[in-house]
């Protein structure tokens, strides 16, 4: 049935269909939605490849360079091309599409094929261009001709240097920056940019002059300046509207911020969003009408789909233009500075989540963000040291446990290693020893105690050949005795003119103890003036000792240990007093959730005992067979860095009755500055806590100065540091350390929201983690099945409502030609980082979440230490 033209007014339509065009043409036009992201793809009227996309998601412009040149119609015109209609019939078809018709029953539309199916996997942006063997070989000409940046802001963003096309007689000399998803490393998308900062020029017939060019094939994707990890590590994230206004930021925000964009700019959204789920996003858009409205948009498309997310939207940074306004580059070629963002995100205006209140049927949530549990985090491995990333990659993979069961008990050793031999000077009046306390948090069954023993295998071979040393040293010795007392007696009867020398009996060099007591641990460190680690498989008989010790607590010579200063132990037997200068002792164990929170008490919490630990507590990972194995070249490696940490001296002694000293490490500028940056905003967040989680973070502000000894420790071991500098921490160091204290500072708020959770939350996180492990998806009925609690599928339904409700998840509907098939399937925020796919283990590269270890790594690895 067709409706008179003349009823329909054609700017009321294209008014209502503003911000619709992408579902119009989908079911008007029968474009598959995947072709309407504003990138090149194959068009579905003449099948030319890269030759078509969508120009304006708003006014719903399409453009093919072959067959439909109409750059500047809109969707109406592109509802005549895709049909083959007129201009009445193409407003009919979308009055009838909106519902906007004169009321007579919309015309029955025949179906219509889509010949064009999306890519299921990104294409080869490789055949595209044509990579320099230096991958850095344009950066300075880059640097130079556009800026602001910097070299490492360019590496941050995985940035190389190409010719593109990668043939033909017309090559441009470009920078390649790739796009990815949330969370993932393979590239969707490919953006250039000229290195002399020129445009890209017009193709005939094809794409208008432009600033950058986005490689055919390419996905609109995101653009994150220091990877996915340290997104996720970050508290407050710059979303930008293009490649270079990120770069151009990256280079002035401190630990804990980061700068991204999407390849599109200011349009379209990428479907796939990051989780900014407790993160403040602020939002900057170019001083024009588009790049406005872009970044409102963005704002608001986060808002409604992430309600832990503070979202600001920045003001214009200059006089706002119809277009080519100026950007957020051209702000910092004026002098702006990062305070001046700072002041103006202070200012900025809010755009707030809806509010989350629901009932379900297994009880009642109320406030999302009060039962929120912070997802885990992957472990930062790319801020340690070689060889000490490969190893725990490596080691973790052979165990199927996670990088950090190997990465902590490592880190605890090294520091147990350089012991009293150094301490770093933070400032004047303040300085930090090496000293580290680290817990290993996991259920029976999830190799904490192997993960243990691998990570201390090289310090306990290090202990037995010093045991080994002593046994002999101790046989000369014993041979020695009878002979000296023969002369002694000699010697008392006159028979020797001089009395004979004692020999001397032999001090074994302890490096280690897993005894509990604090008195047994004093007897050892009298004798051990560099220091010990306390190694205990399970700590919850460390923390039961504290009780058990004299009828009473001995908790505060513990808590006096980890300052690292002097200890008197007063004894009844033997050595009646016991006095260390300097008592350095790092301590690392394992202990299970339900006896940490059983021992971890709030009387320990209130005293500082649960503050001093590092701690990490991984969820629970699918175990599953796999070949991978641990060279002995890497075991080598080890025992080489720790030969070279234990070869460290301090400063000898000034008198006869004096004690060695620590020497003293010192930053350098850049170092200092880094610091203070993390200081000033770690201070800021200590603020904002309660009382428990403020002692933490006091403390954590403390093992920023502990972590960098011991990365300053490794490094030069491994000859990264030149000997002028071996007492200079350096930026690189202290940001490894910032990098990891905050990974730390995530994980105890993890641990401690286990630890003061109620009963029913901690059944809800029980019940996430069980449906993390059967896949993280579930039907009701299914639930049903499985889980008794629920009576039938109607408690399950919304039960799981709730979870989505909460944030924790969405439905996900399917139908194969009967009654539709809806299924809860778990956030990716929540799935993420919890299993590791075990085939990828099975032989080399050896795949870990994002990051991966090919052979010729592993040899790197094993040269360091040949």
């Amino acid at each position: 049935m067709n409706h008179p033209s003349q009823s329909l007014d054609a700017n009321e339509i294209k008014a209502a269909a503003r911000g619709q065009w992408e579902m119009i043409l989908s079911t008007v036009g029968g474009i598959d939605s995947a072709l309407l992201d504003g990138k090149h793809h194959p068009c579905p009227k003449c099948g030319g490849t890269d030759r078509f996309r969508m120009l304006d998601a708003d006014a719903g412009s399409l453009y093919c360079n072959q067959c439909f040149n109409e750059r500047n119609g809109d969707g109406l015109a592109a509802v005549q091309w895709l049909r083959g209609c007129d201009f009445p019939e193409a407003l009919r078809l979308v009055a009838d599409e909106l519902r906007l018709n004169t009321g007579q029953p919309s015309a029955k539309r025949e179906p219509i094929s889509r010949p064009v199916k999306p890519m299921a996997e990104p294409p080869d942006f490789d055949s595209k261009v044509e990579r320099f063997d230096n991958p850095e070989a344009l950066f300075d000409e880059y640097l130079a001709a556009v800026g602001p940046a910097t070299l490492q802001s360019l590496r941050d963003a995985a940035a190389c240097s190409v010719w593109w096309p990668a043939t033909g007689n017309h090559r441009q000399r470009c920078l390649l920056l790739p796009a990815t998803l949330p969370g993932g490393q393979r590239p969707v998308g490919v953006i250039l940019r000229r290195v002399d900062g020129k445009p890209f020029p017009a193709i005939p017939n094809g794409l208008p002059e432009r600033k950058t060019h986005t490689v055919g094939g390419s996905r609109d994707g995101w653009v994150v300046i220091g990877g996915w990890q340290r997104f996720a590590e970050a508290r407050i994230v710059w979303k930008c509207e293009g490649v270079p206004d990120a770069l151009a930021l990256a280079k002035h925000l401190p630990a804990g911020h980061i700068a991204f964009t999407n390849i599109c700019g200011c349009k379209p959204i990428p479907d796939e969003l990051p989780d900014f789920g407790g993160k403040e996003l602020r939002v900057i858009g170019d001083s024009d009408e588009p790049g406005q409205t872009g970044a409102r948009k963005f704002a608001e498309r986060v808002a409604t789909v992430q309600q832990t997310a503070t979202i600001k939207l920045l003001p214009a940074l200059h006089e706002v233009t119809p277009t080519h306004g100026l950007d957020l580059r051209d702000f910092f070629k004026e002098g702006g500075t990062l305070e001046g963002l700072e002041a103006l995100a202070a200012n900025a205006e809010q755009i707030e989540p809806a509010g989350n209140e629901i009932s379900n049927g297994a009880g009642t949530f109320v406030d999302n963000k009060s039962l929120l549990i912070e997802p885990f985090r992957e472990f930062p491995v790319e801020a340690l040291p070689h060889p000490v990333r490969g190893f725990v990659l490596t080691a973790a993979a052979a165990l199927g446990c996670d990088p950090s069961f190997i990465a902590l008990p490592l880190l605890v050793a090294c520091a147990a290693a350089i012991g009293n031999t150094r301490r770093l000077q933070m400032r004047r009046g303040w300085t930090e020893p090496a000293i580290l306390w680290g817990i290993i948090v996991g259920f029976s069954g999830e190799a904490k105690t192997p993960a243990l023993e691998i990570a201390l295998r090289a310090i306990k071979e290090r202990q037995r050949t010093a045991v080994r040393e002593w046994q002999s040293l101790m046989r000369d010795y014993e041979a020695q005795l009878p002979a000296y007392r023969r002369d002694l007696k000699d010697f008392e009867k006159g028979k020797l003119k001089e009395a004979p020398v004692e020999p001397v009996e032999p001090a074994c060099k302890q490096l280690l103890t897993s005894d509990a007591t604090i008195e047994a641990l004093a007897g050892l460190l009298v004798d051990q003036p560099r220091g010990m680690l306390v190694a205990v498989d399970e700590l919850a008989g460390w923390f039961a000792s504290h009780e058990r010790y004299s009828s009473g607590d001995s908790s505060a010579p513990w808590l006096e240990l980890f300052g690292g200063h002097s200890l008197t132990i007063n004894r009844k037997t033997g050595q009646k007093r016991l006095y260390i200068p300097n008592a350095s002792v790092s301590i690392i164990g394992g202990i299970q959730p339900f006896t940490l929170k059983q021992h971890l008490t709030s009387k320990h919490r209130a005293s500082g005992m649960a503050a001093r630990f590092l701690m990490t507590m991984p969820p629970r990972r699918k175990l599953e067979w796999t070949e991978c194995e641990i060279p002995d070249e890497l075991f080598d490696a080890m025992k080489g860095l720790f030969n070279r940490l234990l070869a460290l001296e301090p400063e000898p002694p000034e008198g006869e009755f004096d004690e060695p000293r620590a020497k003293l490490l010192r930053f350098d500028a850049a170092a200092k500055s880094r610091f203070i940056q993390f200081h000033d905003l770690h201070a800021s967040e200590q603020r904002e806590l309660d009382s428990e989680l403020a002692a933490s973070w006091s403390k954590l502000r403390a093992y920023a100065g502990r972590l960098a000894i011991v990365i300053h420790g490794i490094r030069w071991a491994n000859g990264e540091i030149a000997p002028e500098r071996e007492l200079i921490v350096d930026a690189e160091t202290v940001d490894a350390a910032v990098r990891l204290v905050e990974w730390f500072g995530n994980e105890t708020r993890r641990v401690y929201a286990t630890l003061r959770e109620t009963e029913g939350q901690a059944e809800m996180r029980d019940f996430l983690d069980w449906l993390v492990q059967r896949g993280g998806e579930i039907t009701p009925r299914e639930l049903v099945q499985s889980r008794r609690q629920f009576k039938d599928v109607s408690e399950a339904r919304t039960y799981l409502s709730g979870l989505e409700a909460l944030g924790y998840g969405s439905w996900r509907e399917a139908c194969s030609g009967g009654r539709p098939k809806r299924t809860f399937v778990l956030s990716p925020q929540y799935q993420r980082n919890t299993f590791v796919d075990n085939e990828s283990l099975n032989a080399f590269p050896i795949s870990l979440g994002d990051r991966f270890i090919d052979e010729n790594e592993l040899a790197a690895i094993h040269a360091d230490f040949d």
